[in-house]
């Protein structure tokens, strides 16, 4: 054996599967292990934690051959997402290298609570980071997103967000239309914000425009929102609309894509696009679908274009305005092949 041989080691079997939540501080401690014949006295550990610059850490006791020594390195409550943490032994009696290094990453899960969205002085500054870290990290409690007023330009997908339920939901909520969430969309990703496998979701007090930039029959791709296999969804006081070129089935405020259940849109305005609300499957519908209090404007085919509906109410909302175009009917509201309870009452369409 060498006299002296450190090795740096992880306490802790399956380190790389570990998740921590961002609710209280995390202790982190490494394991340094002498291999060698004879005990170690001037040992050192350094490391790194993401980004930050290397800290270090001097044993006060020697480490016998043989023995292993746990190192406390630091004490701190950790932001949600995925974090990276690198430890390093040194000695200067150590003659063997190839094994003073670990590394780890991990996740940090949201802590219920109240997180803030704005170009400066916040949790995150865009849509995109918050969402980023949902999709990779998840939650364990409640999480409010609170969005300040301004405009926002990118393209979000909420995927599963691992550890909602009915009580742990995932909310965004801004201050009205003084929040713009837009895009210039295209053809292949024709959305602004898409919410696809995520469930127990609220979107509330902001606007989605789609804002095609292209010309011609590349500038019809103008979707604002497409939501598809979730359930517990709540569109609640969101404005959508749709700029630009909209002359196709292509540009909607709203599409609802396959498998969808207890969605509930209400208090919001759906303003121009081909369609303002399209359901875009046959097989697998929606079940217990509740839109309520909105309103309709501008569209240029149809107001609301639903089908494949288990369970719906469509009640107090106002359709108005359609845009006509020569040789081509504008309807109103189109439901069909329906089933279960289905109550449509109490809306004003002009």
């Amino acid at each position: 054996l060498p006299a002296v041989e450190l090795a740096a080691l992880w306490p802790i079997d399956g380190i790389d599967t570990l998740r921590y939540n961002s609710c209280g501080n995390t202790s982190f401690n490494v394991r340094v292990r002498n291999q060698g014949s004879t005990a170690a006295n001037d040992v050192k550990v350094y490391y790194y934690f993401d980004t930050l610059s290397v800290d270090s850490i001097v044993l006060a006791v020697s480490i016998p051959a043989g023995a292993n020594e746990d190192v406390p390195l630091f004490t701190r409550q950790l932001m949600p997402g995925r974090h990276q943490l690198t430890a390093v032994v040194n000695s200067s009696s150590d003659e063997i290298h190839t094994n003073d290094t670990v590394s780890m990453s991990f996740l940090v899960r949201f802590c219920g609570g109240n997180y803030t969205i704005a170009a400066a002085n916040a949790n995150y500054h865009s849509f995109g980071e918050a969402i980023d870290t949902l999709n990779v990290a998840g939650i364990e409690g409640p999480v409010t997103f609170s969005v300040a007023e301004g405009t926002y330009e990118e393209q979000v997908v909420l995927n599963t967000v691992r550890g909602t339920s009915d009580v742990n939901t995932v909310k965004f909520i801004g201050t009205g239309d003084n929040v713009l969430l837009t895009a210039a969309t295209t053809q292949d990703n024709n959305y602004v914000f898409m919410l696809d496998s995520a469930s127990n979701v609220k979107l509330s007090r902001f606007r989605i425009e789609a804002r095609p930039t292209a010309t011609g029959n590349a500038g019809n791709y103008a979707n604002a929102l497409v939501m598809q296999k979730g359930s517990n969804l709540v569109l609640d006081s969101i404005t959508l609309r749709v700029k630009g070129a909209v002359n196709n089935a292509n540009a909607s405020c709203l599409v609802l894509g396959e498998n969808l259940s207890d969605l509930t849109i209400r208090n919001c305005t759906l303003d121009s696009g081909f369609y303002s609300i399209k359901a875009a499957t046959t097989a697998e519908g929606y079940n217990n679908v509740r839109i309520r209090e909105n309103r309709f404007t501008n569209f240029w085919k149809v107001g609301v274009y639903l089908r494949s509906v288990n369970t719906l109410l469509f009640k107090s909302s106002l359709i108005h305005s359609g845009s006509s175009i020569a040789n081509r009917s504008l309807n109103v509201l189109y439901i069909s092949q329906t089933s279960g309870d289905f109550r449509v009452e109490k809306n004003q369409i002009y």
